[in-house]
């Protein structure tokens, strides 16, 4: 193919991801789309037409996602450092690229056993979280606190379990308390955000912490339907297990509303 000068390149670009975002009825294969975009730079940067930082800022944030949605996390780095090296103002550009930074830090530490798959998890969500503060002090990027708040659950999950849960108090602290910031309507997600963080607060030896965290996504529960309102029930009988009184306390607060969770106090109380 004939080598694009780099002002038509980034119009192709552009055109190329833009068709990769949309769905399947388009007619449109979006892997197929982002793989076109990314070989058009192949053919480029080959032909001598240009480098990495002969795109324009979008062109480069633009590939560096799509090298993330194909797994060429390598790829992605290369454009991530380009944009980056650019000093790029304070805007939704830079939270998406600190966005594709996380994911291609957590590329390189998945695979990691133990300790070093904590740090490195923690390292990658360090990426994440500089992304929210950012987002969530911006009118209009509520949008990108709750794509923050996926990023981190898909990172963070190497960690939900039992033994290494307690790392991620920070990141679903922070978390949690931007979803909150922004208002984010999706109640049943950032109530499954706080159970998480009421587990990590358990895990870390802070019930209460964990307790309080329970008592602040209440309304959230309430606003999800039952079957969030039984998670959060479960979720507090969990945390309470050690202590009688509280559990007993919980089951009559809800024995007039649902005799099914009085039923589940009872049983925990046993």
């Amino acid at each position: 193919p004939s080598s694009p000068t780099m002002g038509h390149l980034d119009a192709s670009l552009r055109l190329l991801l833009e068709a990769a975002g949309g769905s399947d009825d388009d007619g449109v294969d979006p892997v197929s789309a982002l793989g076109k975009a990314l070989s058009e730079i192949d053919i480029a940067r080959s032909s001598g037409v240009g480098t990495h930082d002969a795109l324009s800022p979008e062109a480069l944030l633009l590939c560096a996602e799509a090298g993330t949605k194909l797994g060429r996390f390598e790829e992605a780095d290369g454009y991530l450092q380009a944009f980056l090296r650019g000093h790029p103002p304070a805007n939704q550009f830079l939270v998406r690229a600190w966005f594709a930074c996380a994911q291609v830090a957590f590329s390189r530490v998945r695979h990691l056993k133990a300790e070093e798959l904590v740090a490195g998890t923690l390292d990658a969500l360090s990426w994440v979280l500089r992304g929210l503060d950012l987002a969530k002090a911006r009118p209009g990027y509520a949008f990108l606190v709750y794509n923050g708040s996926v990023h981190a659950w898909r990172i963070g999950r190497a960690l939900l379990r039992p033994g290494r849960r307690v790392a991620l108090v920070p990141a679903l602290k922070a978390v949690v308390a931007a979803l909150a910031e922004t208002d984010d309507g999706d109640k049943a997600w950032r109530l499954q955000l706080a159970i998480h963080l009421a587990l990590a607060h358990e895990e870390a030896g802070e019930v209460d912490a964990g307790l309080a965290a329970l008592a602040a996504a209440a309304p959230l529960a309430e606003a999800a339907g039952a079957e969030a309102v039984e998670a959060h029930f479960r979720a507090q009988l969990h945390l309470s297990r050690g202590d009688p009184a509280k559990v007993k306390k919980l089951g009559d607060d809800k024995a007039a509303a649902s005799p099914r969770l009085r039923a589940l106090a009872q049983v925990a109380a046993l």
